[in-house]
């Protein structure tokens, strides 16, 4: 049977929230990657054009958002449940969602990162920009942690229920490190797959992607 404690975290713990959160900005990004695919279709494509104003937050929400976060929930959940199941999706939870639906949030997510890795270059922001836009997310959603804790008395995830002060400090530590990690992967990732069109400029240099998805110096304002 299950407890009560279990379905109040399922109610509103953090990682549903979370998840929501991120199939929300998977669906903003593969809804603006159709949208720039149909602008080079039936649009020439121009600096100013649609297409062009969409490239920056395409580029944004991937490298910064959804490839580091999706990377850390996939790999950080399975590395817990291969260690210890309860620590972070009790067996009691299988009652309530399906081994599919399991796999569906926390095993898909991987799959879909490389595909968009391999198949669509990223324009990465300067190391500094991205790390404090992921230190905004990260800070939010801890926050959202404590509060939940604070409002019912229920920790999101099991594993803090065991640890200590220190512990859970050391734990959100790491865990931060992990995703700045994960943004640095990468960025490094996208120049080993798309520098050769990119050999004469660095990632973090001036440059946009034409509408062949091959990278060319932007322009310069003559002012």
């Amino acid at each position: 049977k299950v407890t009560e404690n279990v379905k109040a975290i399922m109610t509103i713990s953090s990682p549903s929230l979370v998840l929501l959160f991120f199939g929300i900005l998977q669906t903003l990004l593969f809804g603006i990657c159709v949208i720039i695919d149909f602008a080079h279709m039936f649009i020439p494509a121009t600096k100013n054009s649609m297409a062009s104003r969409l490239l920056p937050p395409r580029d944004f929400i991937f490298s910064v958002l959804v490839f580091p976060v999706g990377l850390f929930v996939a790999v950080t959940f399975w590395t817990l449940y291969a260690y210890d199941r309860e620590l972070v999706y009790p067996k009691e939870l299988d009652e309530i969602n399906p081994y599919w639906l399991n796999h569906t949030m926390h095993t898909t997510i991987l799959p879909l990162l490389l595909i968009e890795l391999i198949t669509c270059p990223h324009k990465y922001l300067s190391k500094l920009k991205g790390m404090i836009g992921l230190s905004i997310f990260g800070t939010s959603y801890l926050t959202w942690v404590l509060w939940v804790n604070y409002a019912s008395g229920i920790w999101a995830y099991p594993i803090l229920e065991v640890l200590g002060v220190p512990g859970k400090a050391v734990l959100f530590t790491i865990s931060y490190l992990v995703m700045i990690g994960f943004y640095l992967l990468g960025e490094h990732l996208t120049k080993l797959l798309w520098g050769k069109q990119c050999r004469e400029f660095s990632l973090l240099q001036d440059f946009n992607w034409d509408k062949d998805n091959k990278c060319v110096l932007a322009e310069k304002s003559s002012v």
